[in-house]
C-alpha cells in the first residue's frame, strides 16, 4: 500500500473498501459481505450503509461513498499512528498491535530510526555543506 494526497481517491475508483489498518477489499456485485466489517467502522458512510449496500450501488455513487470512507479510515489511521509517535519503537508496536505487515512497519521503523539523530538538528545551509561535503568530499555548488 502506498498513502498519498490522493489515496483515498484511488482506491475508491477501484472499488477498494480500505480496513482500519488500511488493508483493503474489493467490492464486487457477485460476492457477499459481512455487515460486521462496516459495523465497526463507525464513520459517516458506514453508520448509515453496508459493504452489501455498497455491492449494487451504482458505480458513480459507490465511489463517492468509498472516497469518504476511505478518507476516514485513512485520516484515523494517522491520527492513531500521531498519538503513539514518541518514539519510532513506540510506533513501531502501536503499528504491530493492528497490522501484520512486519515487512512495512519495520521498513518505517528503520527509516525512522536513522533520521531521529537528525529531529533537533538545525538545516541550515551551512550545516548541508558540511554534511555534503563529509560524505561526498567536496563542496556543494
Amino acid at each position: 500500500m502506498s498513502l498519498d494526497s490522493s489515496s483515498y481517491f484511488h482506491y475508491a475508483k477501484h472499488s477498494l473498501y480500505l480496513l482500519n489498518d488500511l488493508q483493503y477489499i474489493p467490492i464486487k456485485e457477485d460476492v457477499a459481505y459481512s455487515d460486521t466489517i462496516s459495523s465497526a467502522c463507525g464513520c459517516p458512510v458506514c453508520t448509515h450503509v453496508t459493504l452489501n449496500d455498497l455491492r449494487f450501488k451504482e458505480p458513480k455513487y459507490r465511489s463517492i461513498l468509498l472516497e469518504i470512507h476511505n478518507y476516514v479510515a485513512i485520516d484515523n489511521l494517522f491520527k492513531y499512528a500521531y498519538r503513539h509517535s514518541g518514539s519510532p519503537h513506540q510506533l513501531r508496536q502501536a503499528l504491530l498491535r493492528i497490522n501484520n505487515r512486519t515487512r512495512e512497519i519495520d521498513l518505517i521503523y528503520n527509516t525512522l530510526c536513522a533520521i531521529e539523530p537528525f529531529r533537533n538538528i538545525d538545516v541550515s545551509d551551512e550545516f548541508l555543506d558540511r554534511l555534503y561535503a563529509d560524505l561526498i568530499g567536496r563542496k556543494r555548488r
